[in-house]
């Protein structure tokens, strides 16, 4: 089985329960508040580990508040021997969830920005050829990290978000998965958001030796491997807090991936584990266990 390493940002959520999004000039009280454990890298690390992996480790830094983020992760399972301590302040959101369940964030990256080059090195030495690096667009140092880990034969799978000027400095044709929503998707290719199939073909084009799933929330998915496209169907459910369930159907489906099933069954098993995570508040904590997913009634 491979070494798998998940890097990518440890986040506390604070998140307000608002009756809807906050306009400009308003001052909107909030019915609930609720602090969570999160981040998109430490999101996929916890689901990547309940999704049935068994070595998983953590990729990141923490700062003088955050070494609860630690015990956390290795009290779920998750290896924190590539977490390192830094002096400055954890990384933070503040994030309003409406009704419907759905959010807006400001975020803070902190400490997520500060990871020591010490890493690089780090993982050169840890890694063989066939191991997986996931990551994530909320972190530093990531174009010298896929540059060293390519050249290794080490599978990188790769989630630009956020979205922005930076993806343009990353070697993203050394990356074997490529893993965007439909704003990703398009900001990406190019083509607009509505138009999935078009993304696709502008992705293959671009990145012909990737491998593309494309996320459209409550309208399912697609997988693009260049031989076939599978689309995949989203599970209905009643929706209390989208927070995370991007981060879990990613966890999930690159489990299923390494663990050997069909890319049709990881979508199919990544899109169960989402949306039961919809229908809980949190981010790391919504995130269900493989034998939850498995015997689910939708």
């Amino acid at each position: 089985m491979p070494k798998v390493v998940c890097y990518g940002s440890l986040v506390r959520d604070i998140i307000y329960h608002v009756p809807h999004f906050v306009k400009p000039g308003e001052t909107l009280p909030a019915e609930d508040r609720n602090v969570f454990y999160g981040g998109k890298g430490f999101n996929q690390s916890i689901a990547l580990k309940k999704a049935g992996l068994s070595d998983v480790f953590q990729a990141g830094s923490y700062g003088p508040d955050g070494y609860d983020f630690l015990e956390y992760l290795e009290k779920e399972g998750v290896a924190t021997d590539f977490v390192y301590p830094v002096s400055v302040p954890q990384g933070h959101a503040v994030i309003q969830v409406i009704p419907s369940g759905q959010n807006a964030i400001v975020h803070f990256g902190g400490s997520n920005h500060c990871v020591p080059e010490k890493l690089i090195g780090d993982l050169k030495n840890f890694f063989s050829e066939g191991d997986w690096f996931i990551a994530q667009n909320e972190v530093n140092l990531l174009p010298e990290i896929m540059d060293a880990l390519s050249e290794k034969g080490v599978v990188i799978a790769f989630n630009p978000s956020p979205c922005d000027d930076s993806i343009n400095d990353l070697p993203l044709e050394k990356t074997s998965f490529l893993i965007v929503n439909e704003v990703e998707g398009a900001a990406i290719s190019g083509v607009p958001s509505d138009r999935p199939e078009e993304i696709l073909k502008v992705m293959r084009e671009k990145f012909p030796n990737t491998k593309t799933i494309l996320t459209l929330g409550e309208n399912g998915a697609f997988y693009d491997d260049g031989e076939e496209v599978i689309k995949q169907d989203a599970y209905k459910v009643k929706a209390v807090d989208t927070v995370g369930a991007g981060d879990t159907f990613s966890g999930y489906f690159f489990a299923s991936i390494i663990n050997g099933l069909a890319p049709k069954d990881a979508l199919d098993l990544a899109s169960k584990a989402s949306a039961i995570s919809v229908t809980r508040p949190g981010a790391a904590p919504s995130i269900p266990n493989l034998k939850e997913v498995l015997h689910y009634k939708f």
